[in-house]
């Protein structure tokens, strides 16, 4: 199991999401999912790897115009949740509305 981390974006899309019905049963799809591994190819759910983001990005499609997209981090030793119990990584999910997040310029 993974634990999942959201970001402010990502929770002021959810706010949007929950008022489309057909997004917000895929969006309970995706994340039961991504909790147990956010690697899993499932049909109906197009996953890629965005290219020229780092930390690795990936995204799912919500539908038409809306993607989920979120990071994976693998390499912590045992991530641990208050209650003790232990997980593989963590994914931080960036967003759930609209398309990809912008490139941010180094510098």
């Amino acid at each position: 199991m993974y634990e999942v981390f959201w970001t402010k974006q990502a929770k002021k899309d959810h706010c949007r999401i929950s008022r489309s019905n057909v997004c917000a049963k895929r969006l309970i799809e995706i994340l039961n999912v991504v909790r147990k591994n956010p690697f899993e190819e499932t049909p109906g759910h197009d996953f890629e790897k965005l290219k020229n983001y780092k930390p690795s990005t990936y995204t799912r499609r919500l539908d038409y115009t809306n993607r989920f997209v979120y990071t994976i981090i693998d390499n912590l030793e045992e991530v641990k949740n208050l209650c003790g119990a232990s997980y593989d990584g963590v994914v931080v999910i960036h967003r759930m509305w609209g398309h990809f997040p912008p490139l941010r310029k180094r510098g």
